[in-house]
């Protein structure tokens, strides 16, 4: 008896460990719902803003379960499948429902390219996680390619830009076409698999004295987001896109720069 006593302790498991995979549980019941507002009940601004929440939530499980050190490979497969789910089959299904079906069988292809497309950038995001760069700082500075959740909600920004001006885009020359939506969507999947650098949050410092600036910056986007969302997400797309010269030339600044790891 005390033996198997002790067996069933060591199997116990505490139920904070497994906060996280609850949360990337509610993500993934999210994404779907975002889906099913979509696909058949046609309430594409709702499926949108379920889209951005299980994006939230997506950013949150991670963080909570560094913060609980309740991670474990268990929670890292579930939310690489996650993300598969929400960023990739999800709004390449919605974007296909909302518009590009116009265009039938090349519509439906854009829409498996982009899936594909996330696929290939998750699998290779999981395969370097744990890889030794020979110049740490481009790891800690930049992703290759546009990330995951922000492909996603690009992918998206045609949808809020229609909702944000609905009347004027259904006459030339602000008219928003499946064609200029299939172009779009494509172009940010080649993004999603290229090598360019984007720019990423994990190497950035703020200076303390900019601590106060920078809560108070967020703030005002949290309630400009609830109170305008389809000004304010947009208005984030268009400021990550101008992002990328600036990201080109500094990789390529501090790649220059770093010192050679060669032996003579």
């Amino acid at each position: 008896m005390p033996r198997n006593r002790r067996k069933s302790k060591k199997r116990a498991l505490p139920i904070y460990h497994l906060f996280p995979s609850i949360m990337t549980i509610i993500g993934i019941c999210v994404g779907l719902f975002a889906l099913k507002a979509g696909m058949v009940h046609g309430q594409w601004e709702q499926s949108v803003i379920l889209m951005i929440i299980a994006g939230i939530i997506d950013g949150l499980d991670g963080k909570i379960a560094r913060v609980l050190n309740a991670s474990s490979p268990f929670g890292a497969q579930l939310d690489s499948l996650a993300d598969f789910l929400n960023f990739g089959v999800v709004p390449a299904l919605i974007v296909y429902s909302w518009i590009t079906h116009e265009f039938k069988g090349v519509g439906w292809a854009v829409a498996l390219f982009f899936i594909i497309c996330q696929a290939i950038r998750l699998a290779r995001f999981n395969a370097k996680m744990e890889m030794e760069y020979e110049i740490p700082e481009l790891k800690d500075k930049f992703f290759e390619g546009i990330a995951a959740p922000m492909g996603a909600a690009l992918s998206l920004l045609p949808m809020m830009l229609h909702f944000l001006f609905e009347q004027k885009f259904e006459t030339p020359p602000f008219q928003i076409t499946a064609s200029l939506v299939i172009l779009y969507v494509s172009f940010i999947a080649l993004m999603m698999i290229s090598t360019f650098p984007t720019f990423s949050l994990k190497g950035l410092n703020i200076p303390r004295r900019y601590t106060s600036i920078l809560l108070g910056t967020v703030g005002f986007f949290v309630i400009a987001a609830i109170t305008e969302p389809w000004i304010t997400f947009p208005f984030i797309g268009f400021l990550y896109f101008l992002t990328f010269p600036w990201c080109y030339y500094r990789y390529l600044a501090i790649k220059k720069n770093a010192p050679s790891t060669t032996q003579a």
